[in-house]
């Protein structure tokens, strides 16, 4: 079967209700997956399973109609604050201040080529924060963290993600680490019901 964007020589926007979550196992054949960067993509023909059954990241894909529109690979984490700066910020009334604050993190996340512009990065991004309110339920998740390449960057902070600006994250030559604050999703306050 023919890659859904390429059906009939035109580009076929997914039908995003009918978008499947499925965990990688080894049914599934990701050579045809090609997000347009060698290391994301080697990580997911090469690594995510490795990753996957050694526990440290869990890896779902997006797919549609036979086709893998993206993935995103995730695990525990937890996100150390600059004291005095941002972390004033966050405690928001509960006094103590802590050292590190839970967190999910989205270790890997690519979208085919072939599917750009159709806002899979958006449904991926919408569906890991879902997850995390989710997981709120039975084990705190106050951020979603990332390892932003720095062209990247920009695309999530104009999703709502934030420099990390602790110390350990400042170092040259490495991703940069980011943040999305999840008090602001799961309403005006972050406690559990």
């Amino acid at each position: 079967m023919p890659d859904i964007a390429e059906q009939g020589g035109s580009r076929i926007v997914p039908d995003f209700s009918k978008i499947k979550v499925e965990k990688l196992s080894e049914i599934f054949d990701l050579r045809k997956f090609d997000c347009g960067d060698k290391d994301i993509n080697d990580f997911l023909w090469n690594d995510a399973l490795k990753y996957q059954r050694a526990n440290i990241a869990t890896t779902l894909l997006f797919i549609y109609e036979n086709s893998i529109l993206g993935f995103c690979s995730l695990a525990a984490d937890s996100v150390k604050l600059e004291k005095g700066k941002e972390d004033v910020k966050i405690r928001g009334g509960i006094g103590h201040v802590h050292d590190e604050y839970p967190a999910l993190k989205l270790a890997r996340f690519g979208r085919d080529i072939k599917f750009r512009k159709m806002g899979i990065g958006n449904f991926v991004l919408n569906y890991v924060v879902g997850l995390a309110v989710k997981l709120n339920e039975s084990a705190a998740i106050r951020f979603i963290t990332l390892d932003a390449y720095p062209k990247r960057v920009d695309y999530y902070t104009e999703r709502g993600f934030v420099k990390n600006l602790h110390a350990d994250y400042q170092k040259d030559g490495r991703p940069v680490s980011m943040r999305l604050d999840l008090k602001f999703v799961y309403g005006a306050s972050s406690e559990k019901k």
